[in-house]
């Protein structure tokens, strides 16, 4: 039994009292509330058992207590809201939740107000990611990432938290609940839908779904669909799973033209892999927004000491590969061709260097360093111009300048 709007009671040492029922699901209903006078959220939860203090619900309750001890710390509630108290009433599981005036992320996607500006969809775009990032250094799997879970604080683009812990993990705890689902249709995680372990990879698979959704408004696979599709619709959910591995979704710039596709549809592409170990860490991605729109510029991204190649053939869907292993790294390299030099890693000098092998691979083109012609192994420093091609005829495969990430 739900509250009635003016109902009061007294609990964990305070007075709540109803404001309005904000929204009503199958696990709990939420409500606006003051507690001790001041605006605060009250979700309601109910037991899906139907048999209230069984081993499975204390078994949550204290799962609970867990997830909420690491959502309070420091550097987790920044990105989130504060859980202000838990207690039973009415032999129902209650939790009272910090006020936030906002709107949710879902809401600035329909209206496209999170994509009007370019610089603030960058800033929402980083401030999603760093959310979820540090949901995951606390040692939580989401599992239940969507739009709706997101809030823009005052209605700000720019401060975005991340809310809705009900059916997190905690990373290395045994679950009180075993065979549920785990996230919302259109965001289920591939892991999950083909019985795998779910982990912090499948939190990047959906939200490499989100990123999408803010930057073209749309759902990555809305478009791949043979026919009428709302990815949100659970009842159309056995059509998600083989959109899914078909794998086809259309480009972003399609959709958003402020949008330097190259580096950002690479990055997405890797996010929605059915591969969780090809899904690039989250200091990969935020490596990579943070570096959208900035044309010009080679990013050797958290590159560990070997040699590799980049190369931008399609098949890789992208990514770079360095022998036969695929490479883990997000370079911003759209004006690069088959000419690419090698780039080396120098761990006697501590330095990056270009290799250029004289091997009758790249015979019309020279490398120049800041407009000098080049030959062998040179050691690159930040700040450089990086060309390959003939600068005297403007026929240049890569005209870059180097910025060094180690």
């Amino acid at each position: 039994m739900g509250y009635l709007p003016g109902a009061s009671f007294s609990a964990t040492g305070g007075q709540i009292k109803i404001v309005s029922q904000l929204a009503a699901g199958a696990f709990a209903t939420s409500y606006e509330v003051t507690y001790n006078g001041r605006p605060a959220l009250l979700k309601q939860y109910n037991d899906p058992t139907n048999t209230q203090h069984t081993p499975w619900y204390s078994n949550y309750l204290a799962y609970q207590d867990e997830i909420i001890g690491r959502v309070n710390s420091p550097a987790v509630v920044r990105h989130s809201v504060t859980i202000l108290a838990v207690f039973e009433h009415k032999k129902k599981y209650h939790q009272i939740h910090e006020w936030v005036p906002n709107k949710t992320l879902r809401e600035a996607i329909s209206d496209g107000s999170v994509r009007r500006d370019r610089d603030l969809l960058q800033k929402a775009l980083i401030g999603f990611v760093e959310g979820v990032a540090a949901v995951h250094k606390a040692g939580i799997v989401h599992t239940d990432l969507k739009p709706e879970n997101a809030l823009l604080v005052n209605g700000r683009i720019d401060d975005i938290r991340i809310i809705d812990f009900d059916w997190s993990l905690v990373v290395g705890k045994k679950l009180p609940w075993e065979g549920r689902e785990r996230g919302t249709p259109g965001y289920f995680s591939y892991d999950w839908m083909k019985g795998r372990p779910v982990t912090h990879q499948s939190d990047i698979f959906t939200m490499g779904i989100i990123l999408y959704e803010m930057i073209t408004g749309r759902h990555p696979y809305d478009s791949a669909a043979p026919g009428p599709f709302n990815a949100h619709d659970g009842s159309q959910q056995k059509a998600y799973l083989p959109l899914i591995e078909r794998g086809y979704y259309e480009d972003v710039e399609k959709h958003n033209g402020s949008v330097s596709g190259g580096p950002v549809n690479r990055m997405l592409a890797a996010c929605l892999s059915k591969n969780s170990a090809d899904r690039p860490s989250l200091s990969d991605i935020l490596q990579v927004l943070k570096n959208a729109g900035k044309a010009g510029v080679l990013h050797l991204i958290h590159a560990n000491k070997f040699s590799y190649t980049l190369t931008p053939d399609d098949s890789t869907n992208g990514q770079g590969w360095f022998g036969q292993e695929k490479c883990r790294m997000w370079p911003n390299y759209q004006f690069v061709s088959a000419y690419q030099a090698d780039f080396l890693f120098d761990e006697n000098a501590g330095c990056w260097i270009v290799d250029l092998p004289l091997d009758g691979s790249r015979p019309t083109n020279t490398t120049f360093i800041n407009g000098k012609p080049v030959s062998g192994r040179v050691q690159l420093k930040g700040g450089e111009l990086l060309q390959v091609g003939n600068p005297s005829t403007g026929n240049m495969v890569l005209d870059l300048t180097v910025e060094i990430k180690l």
